[in-house]
């Protein structure tokens, strides 16, 4: 899918409010807007998920008919970088203005900006991030931003097997083409691209952090132990999440409300799904085996989920049992290289 701008007015102003429309390539089967299948949709931003941090997310209405959905509401998020607060906060970078947005563009138009990507790839970047200019802490929030959104679409493609499951299904990849107008578009504008995927949306969820207060304490042990079998089953697909936190599990009803007192009521279960993905990455293909397990068992991503919620709960006077599966030990620290 490709995301185009209707009439957002100034590329300075924040174009996502509740009640813009957007226009949208649908493309079935590609992510690619060449392809023959593709199609026009329209959505409309329904709700805004703040605050921002590493992107843009918002819940959106799909209004065209013409898609093969049957949810009509989605979840759409946006690397946007100019617009991510904690992405730009964290690297130090002021707010985006109209000063930021020109000297922007006249540094991808006097060839700074690539000269600047191409040192970063190459890592012959001799400057620290403290000797860079205005213009180089923006180009490298766009490489930021380009760099979340190859690893979120790269984990999902493949994840695919857990996609409307224990991962929300993907709908597809986005684009905004945000290129000043009289810019090249041709040449400048995947330097002008926002980036973004559109997937699955879960009303009335809540994150893993909630459930002490969300879900009944007989409850909890099921719920738990489903998170950490979602964090276990990434090593299946070789997927290494380097950003596993309870706010990046969330957890939804299976079944309407039921007075657990009334045995002929069905009583209430509970689906925990997986999502963020943006700070991770697929293994290598000259990845060897040591060193795969090494970053695994150093990442540790089920006790980031077990050991975590077990202390957060522990704290509100309630308890669950966590057992790690030393899937990884044998590569701990201690052991080398030779000795495996």
């Amino acid at each position: 899918m490709i995301l185009e701008e209707i009439d957002f007015g100034p590329s300075t102003t924040c174009p996502y409010e509740v009640g813009s429309v957007l226009t949208v390539w649908h493309a079935a089967g590609s992510l690619q807007r060449s392809d023959d299948k593709s199609q026009v949709v329209r959505v409309k931003i329904k709700k805004l998920q703040q605050p921002w941090t590493l992107s843009c997310c918002m819940v959106v209405d799909i209004l065209s008919d013409s898609l093969d959905i049957v949810r009509k509401t989605a979840f759409l998020k946006l690397f946007d970088w100019r617009f991510a607060a904690q992405q730009r906060s964290d690297q130090g970078v002021n707010p985006w203005s109209e000063k930021s947005a020109v000297e922007y563009a006249e540094f991808v138009v006097g060839g700074g900006a690539e000269e600047f990507l191409d040192q970063l790839k190459a890592s012959q970047h001799e400057e620290t991030e403290e000797d860079w200019d205005p213009c180089q802490d923006e180009t490298f929030l766009v490489h930021q931003a380009r760099t979340m959104y190859n690893n979120e679409t790269t984990v999902y493609s493949r994840l695919q097997a857990l996609q409307g499951r224990t991962v929300p299904r993907l709908m597809g990849a986005v684009e905004i083409d945000i290129t000043p107008p009289g810019m090249d578009g041709d040449k400048f504008g995947e330097l002008f691209k926002v980036q973004g995927i559109l997937v699955e949306y879960f009303p009335d969820s809540f994150t893993l952090r909630d459930i002490g207060t969300m879900v009944p304490t007989e409850d909890l042990q099921e719920v738990v132990d489903q998170a950490v079998e979602i964090a276990r089953s990434l090593g299946d697909y070789e997927v290494l999440d380097t950003d596993v936190r309870l706010d990046n599990f969330l957890v939804t009803t299976q079944r309407g409300n039921a007075d657990k007192n009334d045995k002929d009521l069905p009583r209430q279960t509970y689906r925990v799904v997986m999502l963020d993905f943006a700070q991770s990455r697929v293994r290598r293909e000259d990845e060897s085996d040591f060193d795969w397990g090494r970053a695994k068992v150093q990442q540790d991503e089920e006790g980031a989920v077990g050991m975590v919620i077990r202390h957060h709960l522990s704290k509100l006077g309630k308890h669950v049992s966590y057992k790690p599966s030393g899937r990884y030990e044998e590569f701990a620290e201690g052991e080398s290289e030779d000795e495996q």
